[in-house]
């Protein structure tokens, strides 16, 4: 039944606000594309037809429901009708606004979840490969389908069921339909291209490996069903022998990587590089009239995304097509929905990449490691699946080989299938999208298992490596290699391409994050070292090495404060340190003090609450002389270099150490000299004491005011 909803009326699931009595709909969906239909209406008497206006939504039958929605964008009169123009209520989508997208780290489900939160739409996915995506005032719909979208970084398929959305890895299946073509039928419109085929592969590997001997090539097993043998040159850069024992890429010898590409060519055979481009277009509606029709019947039947094995007279190859667009009319008798015409492809590339030379077919074939693209564990299903369709087959017909047992009942708990025979197993727990057949993803057979998920209390394994095995953990010695990738969790991440490592965190007050990269440890704010039993820093080659420590802020301070033993061996440390243990010293304990005229001149530790150098007369001894004045004097100038490290134009002291009897004074101090008088001739030693140029704030008041201050780092 063909109706229409009027655009404020949401309620769906009950009838429409009209029923339509059109005299043609028809519709057409491309895979990942447009879909549409076309309603023409007569001006009938009853005035349906004024229901065909903008933004009203009409239901019909499809090839893959009993009703689906459109929503009107265009409609225009033609004679005595009036044809509206509709697309899947999916493109309503492109109404509902984002502003800021930031998505990291997730799989299809949790990446589209996030897209459609805000929208009456539900949708699900079974893609688990994780990505990240990141835009602004962009739309849903683009963001799902444009060129910085969900479909070009994860991928998947589109599956329309009104406001249920499916994006799956793939829509559709292998359900055995085949078909032969190469007759000259002008129902079928056909486009076979053997321009990128290629039967002979001679590959070369990094720095110009080639395979041995006077055939150095590998041969597809279609290479005598062409009137020609066609060869390319394939390069595989990633193929390199180690250049030493130290290289953590490349293969050990010459041999393995020569079987490398071998094994690589012959995944581009088994990817269809040597059999032709197909594209059939084939009106089943022209066909039913024909004797023709029974050889295409099957066609009938294929949903979008199915795929079709198809046999071309005169090339004795099977190739194996994709159902990518469908066209179809309901038939207004019985209400269902029939096929007007289907169209058969290679894959979806023609609609999306258009790539058809030789270089960009191999990329779409192979991953830039190597291996088939398509999830890790896909090509393996898909293969298993094959099998499995003959074991099947058998289970149908010869139950001693082979057993299926199913439940179609979704609303029971035993809901599901397992085939079960000489090969092995497979197992179910839901249909297809399309409802044709079971979802087979768990495999077992006489190799092994294979399935999407594997839930274990305890897994007990040697080595567990990926499918190329570049990456992989052994178990029995515990060493692990991860080729490349992302390590992370909520708090932290490991970038194993760069090296990076991250860690994030929330003190309830600021965001504290650090990173260790390229030899640094960068921290977006202060950064506590906290240890149990100490911290030692140093080099290996036990020369002197610096601690840089540069705007280490501790509220208004620029201080490092170490609360236990500390001990810095061989190290310069720019900064303020404050000592709240024990600082033990080895060597001398001293202070640079800067001059101008004599570098940096180092004072040895002397102990005071104030910024105090002394400068002690250990060799030299004075004596008081008798002057014409009658005293015993001693004029002692103090040396330029003494001058320019302590402040002797403020007062300073001046201790005396008699060497012999009488009485000794100091009479005067002044900035470049002071004088010594006694009541006799006396020889002495001295120790001059001032504050340190510079410092001469440093005092015990200060250090008091300034306590509440410090920071314990």
């Amino acid at each position: 039944m063909v109706q229409v909803y009027y655009h404020n009326n949401i309620n769906y699931d009950a009838n429409g606000d009209m029923n339509l009595s059109p005299t043609s709909c028809t519709g057409k969906i491309q895979l990942n594309g447009d879909c549409t239909i076309e309603v023409e209406h007569s001006f009938d008497k009853e005035g349906r037809w004024k229901s065909l206006i903008n933004d009203n939504v009409i239901s019909c039958p499809t090839p893959w429901s009993d009703k689906q929605l459109f929503r009107i964008y265009n409609r225009e009169k033609k004679g005595t009708s009036i044809i509206a123009y509709a697309r899947h209520i999916f493109f309503d989508l492109k109404n509902y606004p984002l502003f800021s997208i930031l998505i990291q780290n997730k799989n299809g489900q949790e990446a589209l979840t996030y897209l459609l939160k805000d929208t009456p739409f539900s949708i699900t996915s079974d893609i688990p490969t994780l990505n990240n995506l990141e835009d602004e005032n962009k739309n849903v719909l683009t963001m799902l389908t444009g060129d910085n979208s969900f479909l070009k970084i994860w991928g998947g398929e589109l599956y329309l069921n009104n406001y249920n959305i499916i994006i799956n890895r793939k829509l559709g299946g292998d359900y055995g339909v085949r078909a032969e073509f190469g007759y000259n039928l002008d129902d079928i419109e056909e486009d076979v291209n053997d321009d990128d085929v290629v039967t002979r592969i001679i590959p070369i590997g990094a720095n110009g490996i080639k395979l041995n001997g006077s055939s150095p090539w590998v041969d597809s097993p279609n290479i005598n069903k062409y009137a020609n043998i066609i060869h390319r040159f394939i390069t595989f850069d990633d193929i390199k022998v180690k250049d030493s024992i130290n290289d953590t890429e490349g293969y050990d010898t010459l041999e393995l990587a020569q079987a490398e590409m071998i094994n690589r060519c012959n995944k581009l055979f088994e990817g269809g590089i040597d059999t032709p481009s197909v594209n059939y277009k084939v009106s089943m509606a022209l066909l039913r009239n024909t004797t023709e029709y029974k050889g295409y019947e099957v066609l009938e039947d294929v949903g979008l995304g199915d795929i079709v094995t198809c046999r071309h007279y005169g090339i004795d190859i099977d190739i194996k097509a994709r159902c990518i667009s469908l066209e179809w009319e309901v038939d207004l008798d019985s209400d269902v929905a029939r096929t007007l015409t289907i169209e058969l492809g290679n894959a979806v590339a023609n609609y999306f990449d258009n790539q058809s030379d030789i270089t960009n077919r191999v990329s779409n074939i192979l991953n830039g490691n190597g291996s088939v693209k398509a999830d890790a564990i896909e090509g393996t299903i898909n293969a298993l699946q094959t099998k499995f369709k003959a074991l099947k087959s058998i289970a149908q017909t010869q139950h001693v080989r082979a057993m299926l047992f199913e439940d179609l009942d979704s609303n029971s708990p035993t809901f599901g299938a397992m085939c079960i025979g000489t090969m092995g197993f497979e197992i179910a727990s839901e249909r297809t999208s399309d409802g044709k057949d079971w979802n087979w993803r768990t495999f077992g057979t006489g190799k092994g298992f294979f399935a999407d998920q594997i839930v274990a209390g305890i897994l007990t394994a040697v080595l567990i490596q990926s499918v190329d095995g570049k990456s992989f953990w052994n178990l029995k010695t515990g060493e692990m290699f991860l080729n490349k990738g992302l390590i992370s969790g909520n708090g932290s991440s490991w970038n194993l391409d760069t090296g990076e490592f991250k860690t994030h965190g929330n003190n309830g007050k600021i965001d504290l994050d650090i990173l260790i990269s390229q030899g640094q440890i960068t921290s977006n704010t202060w950064m506590d070292i906290l240890t149990k039993d100490g911290l030692s820093i140093g080099k290996s080659d036990s020369t002197s090495f610096i601690i840089f420590l540069q705007d280490v802020i501790a509220l208004n301070a620029t201080n490092i404060n170490f609360g236990g033993d500390a001990s810095l061996v061989n190290a310069i440390v720019s900064g303020n340190i404050a000592v709240n243990g024990n600082l033990s010293v080895n060597g001398n304990k001293n202070c640079l003090q800067k001059t101008e005229n004599f570098g940096q001149v180092p004072f040895y530790a002397n102990e005071d609450v104030n910024s105090l150098l002394t400068y002690t007369s250990i060799e030299n001894i004075y004596t008081t002389e008798l002057q014409s004045d009658g005293t015993y004097t001693c004029k002692i100038d103090i040396q330029n270099v003494i001058q320019e490290c302590i402040n002797t134009k403020l007062e300073y002291n001046v201790w005396i150490t008699k060497l012999g009897r009488g009485d000794v004074w100091v009479e005067s101090t002044e900035p470049s000299f002071f004088i010594i008088q006694s009541d006799k001739e006396v020889s002495f030693k001295y120790k001059l004491e001032g504050k340190r140029k510079n410092f001469e704030d440093m005092t015990l008041e200060r250090h008091l005011k300034s306590l509440e201050s410090e920071v314990t780092v």
